[in-house]
């Protein structure tokens, strides 16, 4: 029998692994940052149908400005915001009546334009200081009229155009003063339709055709605190 002889070569690999050493890690302290929000809230009128409009500021309107701050100490630690002094500035006059510990509210009952506001909290302990200010935003009034079905009500998904053809017996309108201030919303004299003529005083008309024409004319003039009348005229036809 021939014999066969096979030769195997084994070969070993040595992986070397370098050695990790240790290393220490400094985590730096993360201070909070202090911040003062200065948030208004106005007294205007915006109507029941129209939840979402946000009331917007306008000449003559009472205004509430409320300071939110975001304060803390040397230690990280959140200061109670009744724990601050408030002191108040308007139009650069300073307000000690409004001024104070945990006087962060400032009511301001007419305002006029650019009205600036001013405050500066303070904490005596850790003798942390912030100011904020805060110039008003003025919006002027705005006079909307909608068209009153007799089931779904005022069709508010769009404004009564200048000339509306009417296909039914009567018609009934609404107008609504948006941003208007509340303590003068309820002063009919301030709020006036006239219908071929005839004057009525609110926010809702309610009239048919004349009996020598199909065509009504129809006006509303809203006469705001300290702004210019604002006036509005309407071109109903019945058919």
């Amino acid at each position: 029998m021939k014999k066969v002889f096979f030769t195997i070569k084994i070969v070993f690999l040595l992986f070397v692994i370098p050695s990790v050493s240790s290393a220490q890690v400094e985590i730096d302290t993360i201070t909070p940052g202090n911040n003062l929000y200065l948030i208004w809230e106005a007294d205007t009128y915006t109507p029941p149908f129209l939840p979402n409009l946000k009331p917007l500021i306008s000449s003559g309107s009472r205004v509430k400005i409320i300071a939110y701050p975001s304060l803390f100490d040397q230690n990280s630690q959140s200061i109670p915001a009744n724990s601050l002094n408030y002191t108040w500035q308007y139009n650069g006059r300073n307000l000690p009546e409004y001024s104070g510990l945990g006087q962060n509210l400032f009511i301001l009952d007419s305002v006029s334009r650019r009205d600036r506001i001013v405050v500066t909290v303070e904490h005596n302990e850790s003798g942390v200081r912030l100011t904020e200010s805060l110039t008003l935003p003025i919006s002027n009034v705005r006079l909307n009229t909608y068209l009153v079905e007799p089931l779904s009500g005022p069709q508010t998904d769009s404004l009564l155009s200048n000339t509306t053809i009417v296909t039914r017996p009567d018609i009934e309108l609404l107008t609504t003063p948006l941003y208007t201030p509340l303590v003068t919303l309820n002063e009919n004299s301030t709020l006036r339709w006239s219908v071929n003529g005839v004057v009525s005083n609110g926010q809702r008309v309610r009239f048919a055709p004349s009996t020598d024409s199909g065509d009504v004319r129809a006006e509303v003039v809203y006469s705001p605190p300290l702004e210019r009348a604002i006036e509005q005229r309407y071109q109903i036809q019945f058919r």
